[in-house]
């Protein structure tokens, strides 16, 4: 018996480490794009995100653009690919609308009503199956107003999709 593997098509690719790659060769420098008065720092975690995001759309939509030049699974995949890519547009602009429309004293009073909400509920609720769902939940949504108000903080405003994609083409 020989040694094949699944993956022997002589043209494949591991698309997600070879997305990986695409995706942190210009992270920092797309970061800076969001905001630029501030420099790369660690904790930057709302900019990550949406560099993140805006990066992965480049990278699929470059892939779209390009499908005789990409692996045998790729072309066979084209339409979830397109599928994924409407996806994640439709993404960027429900949390750009978010992001944009909020205020950062409306995102602190959230966070501190589910602080108070699980202070309360730890008191109250029995320990169980449930209470874990709730917990976790609310400390979700708390997290992602964190990183929304983090956001707010460092960028301001979101600029449109089409901005952060001409911009990546400089590089």
């Amino acid at each position: 018996m020989s040694n094949t593997t699944t993956n022997s098509h002589p043209n494949a690719q591991n698309p997600s480490q070879n997305d990986k790659l695409v995706l942190n060769k210009h992270t920092s420098s797309l970061i800076n794009i969001f905001a630029p008065e501030q420099p790369f720092q660690k904790n930057r975690s709302g900019v990550e995100y949406l560099s993140h995001l805006v990066l992965e759309i480049a990278s699929l939509k470059e892939r779209l653009d390009r499908p005789e030049q990409q692996d045998f699974y790729f072309r066979k995949g084209i339409k979830a690919n397109k599928q994924k890519l409407s996806s994640l547009i439709q993404h960027f602009f429900a949390f750009r609308d978010e992001v944009n429309t909020c205020h950062i004293e409306d995102l602190l009073e959230q966070v501190s009503g589910i602080e108070a909400f699980l202070q309360r509920y730890e008191k109250t609720a029995q320990a169980g199956f449930i209470k874990e769902i709730v917990k976790h939940s609310k400390i979700s949504q708390g997290r992602h107003l964190n990183l929304v108000i983090g956001l707010k903080k460092d960028v301001g405003v979101i600029k449109p999709l089409g901005y952060y994609l001409n911009c990546l083409k400089t590089f």
